[in-house]
């Protein structure tokens, strides 16, 4: 009985080891880091996407109205990166 009650209290300690390890605040803000980083990395390739999409309206009267279009969005991803990097405190 000792030898499984003491292969039960390991498997238990190792279990709450992981847990620890997992669930720990450094390793949320790992996880933030790289959820926030990908999130712009996508963000930015869809702009980047959308201005070649919108070559075509150089030199129409929308050209204007498409890179206000892509500043704002631009300037949106930047400022939502920057604040969640702010929120998890990883600036």
């Amino acid at each position: 009985m000792d030898d499984k009650e003491n292969a039960t209290s390991g498997l238990f300690e190792g279990l709450s080891e992981a847990t620890n390890t997992l669930f720990s605040s450094e390793s949320a803000r790992k996880i933030a880091a790289l959820w926030i980083d990908n999130g712009e990395k996508v963000a930015t390739q869809a702009l980047e996407f959308q201005t070649k999409a919108t070559e075509w309206s150089k030199n129409t009267m929308f050209a204007p109205i498409f890179e206000m279009q892509n500043s704002i969005a631009r300037n949106y991803v930047e400022l939502s990166a920057k604040t969640a990097r702010r929120f998890w405190q990883l600036e």
